[in-house]
This record gives C-alpha cells, sequence and structure tokens, in this order.
C-alpha cells in the first residue's frame, strides 16, 4: 500500500524491482500512484535504482562466466595432458622390442601378485 509519507528507500525500490520481475508492469502502477501523489522524484529514484542493481547483476553474471571458461579451460587442458601421457606411453610400448615388452609384463605381474 502506497501511502503519501512513505520514505523512499533503497530497500523499498529493491521490492517494487522485485514485484516487477514477477508482475510486469507493478513498477510503472507504483510510479503512476507516486506522481498522483505528488511525488515527482520517484521515477527517477526508482530508474536509478534499478540501473545500478542491473549493472552490478551483469558484473556478477559477466565474473561467473570467466569464472566457468577458466574452469573448463582447465579441465580440457588436464584432458589434453592426460591424452598426450597417455599416447606417450602408447609409444613407449609400441618402440619397445619383444623382449623389452616381456620383462615389463614379468615385473608387472610380480608387483601385482604382491
Amino acid at each position: 500500500m502506497i501511502k503519501p509519507d512513505m520514505k523512499l528507500t533503497e530497500s523499498f525500490f529493491k521490492a517494487i524491482y522485485g514485484y516487477e520481475l514477477t508482475y510486469p508492469g507493478f513498477a510503472e502502477m507504483a510510479m503512476i500512484k507516486f506522481m498522483a501523489m505528488g511525488s515527482k522524484n520517484a521515477r527517477a529514484y526508482y530508474k536509478q535504482f534499478s540501473e545500478k542493481y542491473e549493472n552490478e547483476a551483469r558484473q556478477t553474471f559477466r565474473n561467473v562466466g570467466v569464472w566457468y571458461i577458466e574452469q573448463l579451460e582447465r579441465k580440457w587442458e588436464e584432458r589434453k595432458m592426460k591424452r598426450e601421457r597417455q599416447q606417450r606411453k602408447v609409444e613407449y610400448y609400441q618402440n619397445m622390442t619383444d623382449k623389452e615388452l616381456l620383462e615389463k609384463y614379468e615385473q608387472l605381474k610380480k608387483e601385482t601378485e604382491k
């Protein structure tokens, strides 16, 4: 309920902003009521609040996006390194002689039996 003696605080405009998200057009109706009661600054204050809030939210989303991209790149690098390590291991075993392979097999067999 909007009253003539209401204080136009940031938390009040935050509530109007929240209602606007749920009920589009709510903020405009509230501004019309403020104008009818003689508050000429309410619209400017609301616009200032909503722009500030949206800019902060946009920056937060951007920071989250940057962090997420960094996480994806880190995981991609880890997988790439793992694939390269695995490929080097395969190449190493492929370049071994039959005798070396047999010795490696015997060594691994003894280690797993312990």
